[in-house]
């Protein structure tokens, strides 16, 4: 399976997914600083990454999302290439992200990409759910 990532453009359409996590004017502001990816297989997108800058310094993945029918076949890692070439590219050293204590799966796939837990965050997530934050060295 040859999956494809790259910067979303203005006038790709963007899957359904981002545009209900963002607000319009943030989202149209993220595609034009390109911190919007998208992957592609057979020309299709099946997923979507968004990152920004925490402190106007420190990479932070924002959101991402696969397709569930193409999870586990390397979707999400191909878009982490692909920012961390770029993050490289720009200087950048560290690249940091996050996921609920909640959810196994996503907490799984940081340790396998190369995160390091970095420390847990309680109160941002509704009920007791805390925030997991990682971070990976470039």
């Amino acid at each position: 399976m040859e999956i494809t990532v790259r910067r979303a453009e203005p006038y790709d359409s963007l899957p359904p997914g981002v545009a209900h996590k963002l607000p319009a004017a943030l989202l149209e502001g993220k595609r034009r600083d390109g911190a919007i990816l998208l992957a592609y297989v057979r020309g299709q997108p099946v997923g979507w990454l968004v990152h920004n800058l925490l402190w106007a310094r420190v990479p932070f993945i924002e959101l991402l999302h696969v397709e569930p029918a193409l999870q586990r076949l390397g979707v999400a890692a191909a878009m982490l290439a692909t920012l961390e070439d770029q993050l490289r590219a720009q200087g950048r050293a560290l690249l940091f992200s996050s996921a609920q204590d909640d959810n196994p799966a996503a907490l799984a796939w940081h340790l396998e990409l190369g995160f390091e837990e970095a420390g847990v965050l309680d109160g941002v997530n509704p009920g007791v759910v805390g925030e997991v934050f990682f971070r990976k060295a470039l």
